[in-house]
């Protein structure tokens, strides 16, 4: 399934990737791994809603109240908010970093962007959690986002202000004074 994800990313097909003999044989392991994967999915998507639909409705509302103000704070932690498949809730998905972070230099901020690949699904509603790309990508959840962080030239450049004489005794003890600077 990896090959599958690569050879998508970079707009080719698997025959590319490993001639039409194999291509063939590696199809109808996909198609199998990929049924299973996608009636697990299901399965659990249907068995969470079930029992999220069967609870009290001040229940389902609380449970709800809770799981936006998490995916709030979650979102702030590297998560990115989606719709729970299941209960329709505000829930998170959180992944791997893929390529280069891109920095922008701004007077008073820099922004560092980098792509996720998401892997993980979790709504803390009715519970569900889905692991891995492909469960994802069976109810549309495995589409890449962006992690976005702004920092302060202070805070990325780790600056000192020289005003600051706590932060420099830290920074100097820290270091151990002149022993790590000594060119002898």
């Amino acid at each position: 399934m990896c090959c599958k994800v690569l050879t998508k990313f970079q707009n080719k097909s698997l025959i590319d990737f490993l001639g039409e003999e194999i291509h063939k044989e590696a199809a109808i392991i996909l198609v199998g791994l990929e049924n299973e994967i996608k009636s697990k999915t299901e399965k659990a998507i249907s068995s969470h809603r079930t029992v999220f639909d069967n609870k009290d409705d001040l229940v389902k509302a609380r449970l709800k109240a809770e799981a936006q103000t998490n995916s709030n704070i979650l979102a702030t932690r590297g998560h990115h908010r989606v719709d729970c498949p299941a209960c329709l809730c505000m829930a998170t998905i959180f992944g791997e970093p893929s390529g280069k972070e891109r920095t922008e230099n701004h007077e008073n901020e820099i922004i560092v962007r980098q792509t996720i690949i998401p892997t993980k699904f979790d709504c803390t509603a009715c519970e569900l959690k889905l692991n891995g790309y492909k469960s994802l990508s069976v109810v549309n959840l495995a589409t890449h986002y962006t992690r976005t962080i702004l920092y302060s030239p202070e805070e990325y450049y780790n600056l000192i202000h020289p005003d600051d004489v706590d932060s420099i005794k830290e920074h100097y003890l820290s270091h151990k004074g002149y022993n790590e600077w000594n060119n002898e």
